[in-house]
């Protein structure tokens, strides 16, 4: 019994080809395809999720950053360590907050969380000094009646050493 075996010439299409089979197309579909499968079957988990109810709860869980992180003792380690040697922080006594900038980022975040946004942005232009050490923003009064806001910031720090508003 003899086998004989027939030639077969198989083509695939050429990027001058108008078949539908073109890599760079299909390379570009199946990207969108799989970024939206990984988030829908990404939002149903619950594993690493962290939902924070309030601005003052810092419960931490296993599902939560101190999950992701690192565990509670470690943390706890750490910040005896910089309480205790003034070595460990390399940023003490360095400059933090060095500009107007930055003054207004972190003074800002602040006030926004306690008067409200749009508030604060009407006592804008700021008068901002720095004395010795500290940064002291207000904002500017734009009627006769009523009042502004005065923050001090230390600038080696970051500490809030004193916040009000007139009325």
């Amino acid at each position: 019994m003899s086998t004989t075996f027939q030639k077969v010439h198989i083509s695939l299409p050429n990027r001058h080809s108008k078949g539908l089979f073109k890599p760079h197309i299909i390379i570009w579909m199946t990207i969108p395809f799989i970024l939206i499968t990984t988030i829908i079957l990404g939002c149903g988990s619950t594993q690493n999720k962290t939902s924070i109810k309030n601005d003052t709860d810092t419960s931490c869980k296993k599902d939560s950053f101190s999950w992701v992180l690192g565990d509670s003792e470690f943390s706890k380690k750490e910040i005896a360590r910089y309480l205790n040697d003034p070595s460990a922080n390399l940023l003490k006594g360095h400059v933090l907050i060095n500009n107007q900038q930055d003054l207004i980022s972190i003074a800002e975040t602040i006030l926004f969380r306690i008067y409200g946004k749009q508030h604060i942005i009407h006592e804008r232009p700021y008068i901002i000094n720095l004395i010795g050490d500290y940064w002291i923003m207000e904002g500017t009064l734009h009627t006769e009646k009523g009042g502004t806001f005065c923050i001090v910031i230390d600038r080696k720090t970051c500490e809030v050493k004193g916040i009000s508003h007139g009325k």
